[in-house]
């Protein structure tokens, strides 16, 4: 492969990293398990792949923070950008061949913090190509995938037309939870950080599911299966219309198939207030509802199951709206003790000299803690919206399809489903590993969700 043609720029070799960085290295660390976000296109034709990798560079200078690995440290971990980015192997290129199910075995392929940096692109060569596009959680969440997605191909699209096209580099920026309190007075600010005992007192309640354990053995290799439902456009335009004659959006309807599913097929504590969780972007709060940087700005939101397994859809849909519609009487999704940790002098101190270690033990401890009834888990649903087919042309290349897939968190405490739209037609994801989690039980709990649909 030639090298690139890459954009030049001063930048430091060494870049700050967020609260939710150490979180989510954290988690990592005791899972033992790396956690990307993943986008598939599948194209309506094939790429120039020299280019592509050239592309894909070139948007390691284009955004410094992508061409970084993390550095783990007991004390304040950071980025650090490597010096010689054409030795990294941040593009593959797969023949699908006659190998079974080609897709998942690349989507099931982890990136290696110690050797890869935070994004790397896998070609899957077939009659036509599919792209899939790994994003380190650590640095971004499933908008932040999209948005690099998008970049990638604008930046292969200027290449086609200029082979000697650079670009301008951003300049690395605020990645943290700081940036939904710009431009806020000081007493929007305090009250912004202030910490409701309710949402202390709900945090605390929200871990009484208990998923089906697992038929393979703890010795079995901790591997990942991924499992991708689709609901046709004429299904999610008839979602769309039963969502509007009860007054609710889409996406609460989708919540409110999400939570009866659980009920039907997930086993609950005999006492405590049910809920599901929905990750909020907290783009919203910002100007132009956009960041220029990777980043995690995903709040969470716990919506309360009231209703039984007898009970209808449409009693589900009414409990969540009404609900969600009494939280955006205040800002939603807001995770105000992360704030605090990359807003305030003293939560930046505080949490920088909180060990590294001391996290790690801190997530294995809140993942291990049994019950009377088992081990409670958390149950996620992350919407990341729509994918924009005009923002995927790769010079005159469009997209047939694209998706977003949820990585696989190997920690038997955590079930996140994913939900996209491209085109009309939504897609649901969910990673999960079978040594963990039995796999029955969650292909039963996804075609619930699916089945409680409107038709």
């Amino acid at each position: 492969m030639q090298p690139a043609h890459t954009a030049t720029s001063r930048v430091l070799s060494r870049l700050p990293a967020t609260s939710c960085d150490r979180i989510v290295a954290a988690v990592e660390e005791a899972s033992g398990n790396s956690f990307c976000v993943q986008v598939v296109v599948r194209l309506q034709d094939r790429l120039d792949e020299r280019l592509l990798a050239r592309a894909v560079r070139l948007t390691l200078d284009l955004q410094p923070y992508l061409g970084c690995r993390f550095v783990r440290r007991w004390i304040k971990p950071y980025w650090k950008r490597f010096t010689d980015l054409d030795s990294v192997p941040f593009f593959e290129m797969h023949e699908a061949g006659n190998a079974p199910a080609p897709l998942e075995r690349v989507l099931s392929q982890q990136m290696d913090p110690a050797r890869d940096c935070a994004v790397k692109v896998i070609l899957l060569r077939d009659a036509v190509d599919i792209l899939c596009i790994k994003l380190d959680h650590k640095m971004g969440d499933g908008q932040a995938a999209k948005q690099y997605t998008y970049l990638l191909a604008e930046t292969y699209s200027k290449l086609v037309e200029d082979p000697q096209y650079v670009g301008s580099p951003q300049p690395p920026g605020d990645r943290s939870f700081a940036q939904v309190t710009q431009g806020m007075s000081r007493a929007e600010r305090a009250e912004m950080l202030q910490i409701p005992t309710s949402a202390r007192k709900g945090a605390r309640e929200v871990r009484n599911w208990f998923l089906p354990q697992p038929k393979a053995s703890q010795d079995a290799p901790a591997a990942s299966e991924f499992l991708i439902e689709r609901i046709s456009a004429e299904r999610h335009a008839n979602i769309f219309r039963y969502a509007c004659a009860h007054k609710a959006t889409v996406n609460q309807v989708m919540l409110a198939a999400f939570a009866r599913a659980a009920v039907a097929t997930i086993p609950r504590a005999a006492s405590g207030t049910s809920q599901v969780i929905q990750t909020v972007d907290l783009r919203r709060y910002l100007p132009g509802k956009q960041t220029s940087m990777p980043c995690n700005l995903a709040g969470m939101i716990g919506v309360s199951v009231r209703c039984g397994v007898d009970d209808p859809l449409d009693c589900y849909v009414a409990e969540i709206r009404d609900e969600m519609f009494e939280m955006r009487k205040e800002p939603m999704g807001i995770p105000r003790r992360m704030m605090r940790w990359d807003t305030t002098p003293r939560g930046r101190l505080f949490f920088g000299c909180v060990a590294s270690g001391l996290l790690t033990r801190a997530v294995r401890r809140y993942v291990s803690r049994r019950g009377p009834d088992g081990f409670p888990s958390r149950l996620v649903l992350s919407d990341v919206g729509s994918i924009s087919a005009g923002s995927l042309t790769f010079a005159g290349v469009g997209a047939a399809d694209a998706f977003v897939v949820s990585g696989t968190v190997m920690l038997s405490g955590s079930l996140l489903l994913s939900i996209s739209e491209f085109s009309g037609t939504l897609t649901i994801s969910v990673g999960f590993s079978p040594r963990l989690i039995s796999e029955e039980g969650v292909r039963s709990f996804v075609r619930t969700m699916v089945e409680n649909l409107p038709r």
